[in-house]
């Protein structure tokens, strides 16, 4: 069983808990780093928190990116077989998603398309398989209006993030498709910060 496929059982088991303890959850919400945050990966980012719950937690860092790469071409180097016929293949931004299981590729897209063991959150956040979603995309034609090429993720043991929470690393506030979905960067992260400072 590939890395990625472990990580898609974990995750859907977090999840599975969490809905039913009915925990106060930060799932679905937008981490801002503070300016204040010691400088390391972390610094300046924002990160959609897939899942939070009392084991913990895990996302995806959204504004580093590092280039963009067509879907086939990556599960091509990564020598994973690839659907027949091909669908639509667009070049999509690569991101470094965290630094647990780097060498993992994760698809997250808008809900308006899905398939198979996909993990939603915020009710319109979707991460996918991406070999899966391809199968999908070559069967139905469909492709989602927005999506992004993920390298790793972001994770937390249990209370690692509530105690960053206190210590004032991060921010909270709500996601919107132009920050999970835009540009990147710097500039994704000084519209967040913005965003936070009126309450948005």
């Amino acid at each position: 069983m590939g890395r990625a496929c472990r990580f898609f059982l974990v995750a859907l088991l977090l999840l599975g808990a969490c809905a039913e303890t009915n925990e106060l959850t930060l799932s679905g919400k937008l981490l801002v780093a503070r300016p204040t945050m010691p400088a390391n990966l972390f610094s300046r980012t924002i990160v959609l928190l897939m899942n939070h719950d009392a084991d913990g937690a895990f996302g995806f860092i959204l504004n580093r990116q590092g280039g963009e790469a067509k879907l086939s071409d990556l599960m091509r180097d990564l020598d994973q077989k690839l659907p027949d016929p091909m669908p639509a293949n667009p070049s999509l931004g690569m991101f470094l998603g965290g630094p647990v299981e780097i060498g993992s590729v994760f698809l997250l897209h808008s809900s308006d398309v899905k398939s198979g063991e996909a993990i939603t959150t915020a009710g319109r956040y979707v991460m996918s398989k991406p070999l899966e979603m391809m199968g999908h995309m070559a069967a139905s034609g469909e492709v989602p209006k927005h999506a992004m090429l993920l390298l790793g993720y972001s994770g937390w043991g249990p209370g690692q993030l509530e105690g960053e929470i206190a210590r004032g690393d991060w921010e909270i506030i709500t996601p919107s498709d132009d920050l999970v979905f835009g540009p990147g960067g710097l500039g994704a992260w000084e519209k967040a910060w913005d965003r936070r400072a009126v309450g948005l």
